[in-house]
Order: structure tokens, then sequence, then C-alpha cells
């Protein structure tokens, strides 16, 4: 690194100087530039973008192994980037990766350890190429096998960095693929521990029609078993949802009746990837039905926990047409508690409210979400039974300082309230959190309903006293009363402005932006009419907001 003499080279310093040259180069008269110095404009901030991000990179690495995201509120470097940076999950696993991968470490010893990938470090420091070009050589680098001895992985890494200064990512990883192969021309250099480092299984996100995409590789034993599972659970005929008649389980299960199987196998029209997914489901259900699983995951049973309104639950059994009965006794508005055969256990919460989806659809305590109809579908399919609750029931959800863990009854109503792990800006499901004290057992909290919400492993740990970590408060006025909001640390917010967290309910993040865009079109109606000289009151009025599903704040009009 070169001296800079006379330039105050602290953190604030450079930084100042980094915002004073984006000020500059704000600045510029674009139309005094010829199309040549326009173009050239462009290239020269691509690449100051490309050496910046270079330079950023030890930095993440120090504030890594310092373990310094802790400090500032931050379970790991992913959720520091993700929050603090608002980056998505994969960028920010990427931006890892890169680090890892492109910059030294030392061990605890002072050995210095270098960069892993150093043509390629060095082509991203010198900005002639970006993160996208080195994901692709670190993703091209792991398809070559662990036999393919030192050098010639060295003399692998250079010509990538090399094509990666002439092609784009795409036409890197297709060159990259060829390079594998070239080294490993007959397959044989692979053996199990690469095998086992490409292993992984993925769920996609739920689109917009609720499907999820799976991606993922098998390892040969994997393969085999699912092969033995389709071949005898997706055979033709078997286990067909659009059949009532279609028999569920194995083909070669001699109960079946084979006239019965032939019935449904001539009425079968499926695909085979259609009898495959639906081998899977009837799998999964089996197994689940089974209690092979266990039964108790973080105080929650190991089925499918669903959370429904009570009027979707009433509408979902009325409207019922696909001829099976569901058997649900009591349940009306006069009723404390109903029940329900649920091995998809309903949660039932007192109001409705409307989704992105439309109002047909329920929360599971994974995270997932059903069509009203599906949820119905499952708990149809149970020998077990669970109270629906209304607005009370006779569940003990108020255990004092009787005892500390949470109930099974209170995981439950915490899944309710929140769906999932409480903490501002956090996706994990209920399934993956903890009962936390909001008013912290150590200083007299209650193992009270009106005092636990969920929140996932690595979030809750860093609650803590002092302005430097979160804290946590109960709301119990406004809208989100009975919420639990978290309190970030000075250094995230130096105002401490207690956050609620939406990312489990959409929706109503949704309706405080229509909110603001609403508030934003009125302030600009007032202002045209301010320059145009009318007063105020002679302003349109924007039209009142549809329902929003949730009530009014006390002494507020909706």
């Amino acid at each position: 690194m070169s001296e800079l003499t006379g330039f105050d080279v602290t953190p604030e310093g450079v930084l100042s100087r980094l915002d004073a040259a984006v000020e500059d180069l704000a600045a510029v008269n674009l139309t005094a530039l010829s199309d040549e110095d326009c173009v050239r404009l462009v290239e020269g901030i691509e690449i100051v973008a490309r050496r910046l991000q270079a330079a950023g990179l030890p930095v993440l690495r120090e504030v890594t192994v310092r373990r310094a995201f802790s400090r500032v509120g931050f379970g790991s470097p992913v959720a520091m980037l993700k929050n603090l940076l608002r980056l998505r999950p994969g960028v920010a696993r990427k931006r890892l990766e890169a680090m890892d991968a492109l910059t030294s470490s030392m061990t605890p010893s002072g050995e210095v350890i270098e960069q892993r990938f150093p043509e390629t470090a060095a082509a991203l420091r010198d900005g002639v190429i970006d993160l996208d070009h080195a994901a692709i050589v670190m993703d091209v680098m792991a398809k070559i096998p662990s036999k393919v001895d030192a050098e010639q992985r060295e003399n692998a890494e250079a010509a990538l960095a090399q094509l990666c200064q002439r092609y784009t990512p795409p036409e890197v990883e297709r060159i990259g693929d060829r390079i594998v192969e070239y080294l490993d021309p007959d397959g044989t250099l692979t053996d199990d521990s690469d095998r086992a480092r490409h292993r992984g299984l993925s769920l996609g996100k739920q689109s917009t029609n609720l499907m999820s995409k799976i991606t993922g590789h098998l390892d040969p034993v994997t393969r085999a078993l699912l092969d033995v599972m389709l071949s005898v659970w997706a055979a033709k005929g078997m286990n067909n949802p659009g059949d009532p008649l279609s028999p569920s389980g194995a083909i070669d299960d001699p109960a079946l009746d084979k006239d019965i199987l032939q019935a449904a196998a001539d009425n079968d029209i499926r695909s085979q990837a259609q009898r495959n997914h639906d081998a899977l489901k009837a799998a999964l259900l089996y197994l689940i039905e089974s209690g092979q699983l266990g039964k108790s995951h973080r105080g929650l049973p190991v089925q499918v926990i669903i959370s429904m309104t009570k009027d979707q639950l009433d509408d979902a059994v009325q409207s019922s047409s696909d001829g099976e009965d569901v058997v649900v006794d009591n349940v009306d508005n006069n009723d404390a508690e109903a029940e329900a055969p649920v091995d998809a256990k309903p949660e039932v919460m007192p109001k409705s409210e409307p989704h992105l989806y439309g109002s047909g659809v329920a929360y599971t305590a994974t995270g997932t979400i059903l069509p009203i109809g599906d949820a119905v579908k499952l708990a149809v399919r149970s020998d077990k039974s669970l109270a629906i609750f209304e607005n009370h029931s006779n569940e003990v959800l108020y255990f004092g300082r009787a005892r500390r863990l949470a109930s099974e009854s209170q995981r439950l109503a915490m899944f309710a309230a929140h769906r999932g792990c409480s903490t501002p800006g956090c996706s994990n499901p209920a399934m993956w959190a903890e009962a936390h004290h909001v008013l912290a057992w150590l200083l007299g909290g209650f193992t009270d309903i009106v005092n636990e919400a969920p929140a996932c492993p690595q979030h809750h740990k860093l609650i803590g006293p002092g302005i430097n970590q979160w804290q946590t408060v109960m709301l119990t006025e406004g809208p989100d009363a009975g919420r639990c909001a978290w309190i970030p640390p000075v250094f995230i917010d130096p105002e401490r402005k207690p956050m609620v967290n939406r990312a489990h309910h959409p929706d109503e993040a949704l309706a405080e932006a229509r909110e603001l865009m609403r508030s934003r079109r009125q302030e600009q109606l007032e202002q045209r009419k301010r320059e145009c000289g009318a007063s105020p009151s002679d302003l349109p009025k924007e039209p009142p907001p549809k329902d929003s599903g949730r009530d009014p704040e006390p002494g507020r009009p909706e």
C-alpha cells in the first residue's frame, strides 16, 4: 500500500475523501463531454467500483476474525450484511465466499496464509473483473476433482482469471466446464470426497402461485434409495390425488385390491414427473403420521402446524365440495374452544387478515403458505385432535415463576401471534425459534404468554443489557399491541426506536407503504395548490384506503 503523505488515513478521513470524490463526479458537466468521453467515464467508474469491492474484502475479513459483528448486535457476518447493508441473503453469502477465497488470513501463531485464488484477486484489485467473475472462478474451481495436483489447479485458476478479463461470466462458466473436462476426461479422478462436497438439496421460495422449485445434487446412495421409493410409490395408478379410488402406499402391498389398482392405472393420465411428485408427497405424509420423526422439536409437535382464522375454518367447512366429511365439533362464536382432527394443527386467531395471495391461505410453523382447502385436507387425515382457541381457552398460558420453559400451548399461541422469529427483518419460521422472555427470567420475568415471543437462536443470544445490545419490550397499545418490539443497539439506531418484525406479515408492510404513498400524494396536491394560490381546504381529498383487516388504533378512525 502506498503511503499518503499529508492525508488523514483514519477511516473517517478515507471515507470523507471518497465522499468528496463522488460529489465531484456528480458535479461533472456531462453535456460538455464528447461521446467517447462519456463512454470512458462509464468504464472508469466501473473500474473504480470494482477496486472498491476488492478493498472492502480485507475489511470484511477483519470484522469476521474479530467477531466485530457481534459487538454491534448481529449474530453472524451474513446477518450484518443482510440487515445493515440490506443485501439479499444470496449476495451476502457470495460476499463472504469471495472474502474467504480472495484475501489472505493469519493463523493464531502469526503465520500468513495466502489467498486461495491469487490471480483472480489481483485482477479484482486492478478493476478488470468484478465479483460476478470471481464467483464463477470459485464455482469452476470447486468442480475440479480433489485428486488433480496443485500445479494443474494453479494453472487452471490463472487461466480462468485471464479469461475473465475477456469474456462475460456466463461465457467463462462454459469455458470453465470444458477445463474441468480436460483435467478429468474419463471422470476417474472424482472420489467420495468430491461427491460429498457437491451434495445438497435446496427448496426455492414459494412463487405467486404458491409452488416451490427444488434444486440440488444427490449422492449415489441417496439416488439409489429415491429410485427404490419412486419405483413402488410412483407406479401408475398409485397415490393419485386426482382419483379418490387411487390406492395409497406401495404398489406391492399385498392388501391392495388388484382390480381397483388396475382401474386406477387405466384412469391415470399423469406424467412421470407428476407421479414422482405425488409419490414423494404421499411418502412424507406417511413418514410424519408414523411418528418416526419424533414427538417434539423446539417445544412444538413434529407435525404440520397451521395458523388460520376462525372465519376461514368455518368457510372451508361449509364450502367443502370434495365429498370428504370435515368433523369439527362446536365451532361457533359462543364457544371458548372447539376440537378439530388435526395432524396439521390449526391455531385459530380471532380476526381475519387479508394476504397478498388472497384471503384463502393459512400459514405453517415452517413458514409455508397453504391454501385453506389443503389445510383442511391435512386436518381430515389426522387421528389426533387439538383445541382451537377463539379468544381464550382452558389451556394454561400463564405460569408466572412456577416454571421457566414455555409449554407447547404457549409456543402454539406465540406462533399464532408472530408466525416466526420476532426479530425485525428475520424470516426464520416458528419451527426454528426459541421461546424468549421479553422481560428476562433472571430479572424476574414471568413465563406468561404476555411476556413471551419467538426468537431464533442466533438472534436470541444477541439480547442483553446496555445500549450496545438488543433489548425487547412487549407493546401494549396501538395496532401492534401484543407484539414483541426489538430495541436496536445505539450503533444501529442512535434514537433506539422499537421495531416490529413485518417479515411474517407482508400485508402490514404493504398497508404502511400504501399509507405513505397516500400521504405523499396529498402533500404533492397541497403543494401544487399553494403554488397556484389556493387554500388547503380547496384540495381534492384522496379516497380512503380499503379495509386492511386490522383494528384501528383506539380513538382513531380507520
